[in-house]
């Protein structure tokens, strides 16, 4: 099995995934990006990180965060995250609006596509954002 932090795949190929599969790997490396983060810049509980962690990863938080991060968006990048918001889903929103949940799945759907395709760099750049824009 070949190494998962070494999956990229061809842009046009990873644009294929509908944004849900997208969003469903961006919510996951947000996730591990955040618990990592906190880890190494934080002594404190298990417990306190857990809490710090969901206070950066919910819908709200996110939806915050692509809000700071549109104007940096490639046209491509714009494109898929339009695409993203804009998928019916049957989700309900625990603790946010209906538009939050929305942009939030625009963002995991963005951080998926970075990862998948390969653009780590890209995807650092928004993630650092992401950490200081709701913890710093």
């Amino acid at each position: 099995m070949e190494n998962f932090l070494n999956c990229e795949m061809k842009s046009f190929d990873v644009l294929q995934y509908s944004p849900l599969a997208l969003a469903f790997v961006g919510d996951a490396v947000h996730s591990l990006f955040v618990r990592t983060t906190l880890v190494q810049k934080k002594d404190i509980k298990v417990n306190d990180l857990q809490k710090l962690t969901a206070s950066v990863v919910k819908a709200i938080s996110q939806s915050k965060i692509l809000t700071a991060i549109m104007g940096d968006l490639t046209q491509d990048e714009l494109a898929l995250v339009k695409r993203a918001r804009n998928t019916k889903t049957n989700n309900i929103a625990k603790n946010a609006t209906a538009k939050d949940y929305k942009l939030s799945t625009a963002f995991e759907a963005l951080i998926g596509y970075l990862y998948l395709s390969g653009q780590i760099e890209r995807m650092n750049h928004f993630l650092e954002i992401s950490y200081k824009e709701i913890l710093c």
